[in-house]
């Protein structure tokens, strides 16, 4: 029984200690974004608030889609709250910038919040899975 504790506290310390870092625009391109269409630089602020922590948390912008601007992708697993995360994103104008928090107990309430450029752009609260999406304007 010990050894099977220790080896679940050993995942569990892996799956939560490797993060992937957030990739450098592509320095020989002349936009972030796909060219011809409108670009922006967007300081853009994922915040996650509740009275409980939540399964998962993944905050993302493009759902990871390259051709569109900077990468963005990040994914916790049972964070601890208040969470909140940045980045500065430069593409194409009009990026969906998206919040998803899942908790498998339905009884417990989230806000998710997405700030661009210090505005509050969007916030949503709900149970279970809220998924929130915003743009970069």
């Amino acid at each position: 029984m010990k050894s099977i504790t220790l080896y679940i506290i050993l995942i569990l310390t892996i799956v939560t200690s490797c993060k992937k870092d957030v990739a450098i625009p592509d320095k020989t391109k002349t936009v972030c974004g796909t060219v011809g269409w409108p670009q922006v630089n967007c300081k853009v602020k994922f915040v996650v608030t509740g009275n409980s922590i939540p399964d998962s948390a993944n905050f993302n912008i493009n759902l990871g889609q390259g051709q569109f601007g900077t990468v963005y992708n990040r994914t916790f697993i049972n964070p601890s709250l208040m969470l909140a995360d940045s980045t500065i994103f430069c593409g194409d104008k009009n990026s969906d910038i998206i919040l998803n928090v899942y908790n498998h107990d339905t009884t417990k309430i989230y806000t998710t919040k997405i700030y661009v450029n210090d505005t509050l752009q969007t916030q949503k609260s709900g149970y279970r899975q809220i998924f929130t999406v915003g743009q970069c304007k």
